[in-house]
């Protein structure tokens, strides 16, 4: 298990389902990896969703998600999706992706 403080690394392989017609990652499956990574580093931390959500009714819901998309991926690329530090305690996160 990964500290609060430290950054999670998360690996992505881009398959022939996350590509357009040209072989690039279409742009709205940006944000199933980007939650894919949030949900790891939150299971990274000891929180799994299953267990709030059935035991608790609690869930982490997404407040504001921005994109800047660089360059595109394309299919069978391997990439990180880097998340910043997050505080379980008061529950800011700071997720920041890679």
């Amino acid at each position: 298990m990964s500290g609060a403080g430290d950054p999670h690394v998360f690996p992505i392989r881009v398959y022939f389902e996350d590509t357009d017609a040209g072989g690039i990652v279409y742009y709205a499956n940006y944000l199933k990896f980007a939650e894919r990574a949030r949900t790891e580093m939150m299971r990274s931390l000891g929180v799994e969703s299953s267990h709030w959500l059935d035991g608790e009714g609690v869930v982490f819901a997404v407040r504001r998600c921005d994109a800047d998309y660089r360059r595109p991926a394309r299919l069978d690329d391997l990439f990180k999706c880097i998340r910043g530090s997050a505080k379980l305690a008061g529950l800011p996160f700071n997720s920041n992706k890679g």
